[in-house]
């Protein structure tokens, strides 16, 4: 659950993803020009919760070019 850097309400998104180790989720935005609206609230407040199955993890988003 995210809470959008304006309004701070706790949004829920369902996303394919890769999971092994780590978590990938892609802004793709069905290929538009500009990135879905919750990539910048995840720029701007990169802490977040995902949810697989029953599995709650907390983690921290980043762009994939960047080291970590």
């Amino acid at each position: 659950m995210r809470e959008g850097p304006a309004v701070r309400l706790a949004r829920r998104r369902v996303f394919g993803f890769v999971h092994d180790d780590s978590v990938v989720v892609v802004a793709s935005n069905a290929g538009r020009d500009r990135h879905p609206g919750w990539y910048g609230n995840l720029r701007a407040r990169p802490d977040a919760e995902v949810q697989i199955s029953r599995e709650l993890r907390l983690v921290r988003a980043r762009d994939a070019d960047q080291r970590t």
